[in-house]
């Protein structure tokens, strides 16, 4: 699956979700930061198309090692500094 597919992907769980009803998005189990970008795109993309009022809350949770990193090696530091410029209602 190339990048763009995946963000495609994305996009389309997220208007899906949306549709159901949710009250915020929510990124989980994450395994490294390239999958929560997709996401992120996805999600900012499928949001763009909605007028300010229906846009929802996201949040990310990835999930973290006993070693401390992502299964992709990268710390939880690096997670949160990739992710300091995201207006996000937590990150876990």
């Amino acid at each position: 699956m190339t990048f763009d597919q995946l963000i495609e992907h994305y996009e389309a769980q997220a208007r899906g979700l949306h549709e159901g009803g949710v009250d915020y998005f929510l990124l989980e189990t994450s395994q490294d930061t390239r999958n929560v970008k997709a996401g992120l795109i996805g999600i900012d993309r499928f949001q763009d198309s909605l007028p300010l009022e229906e846009r929802l809350p996201v949040a990310v949770s990835g999930t973290i090692e006993a070693m401390g990193t992502m299964l992709a090696g990268q710390s939880v530091d690096a997670l949160a500094i990739s992710l300091e410029h995201r207006d996000l209602l937590y990150l876990d």
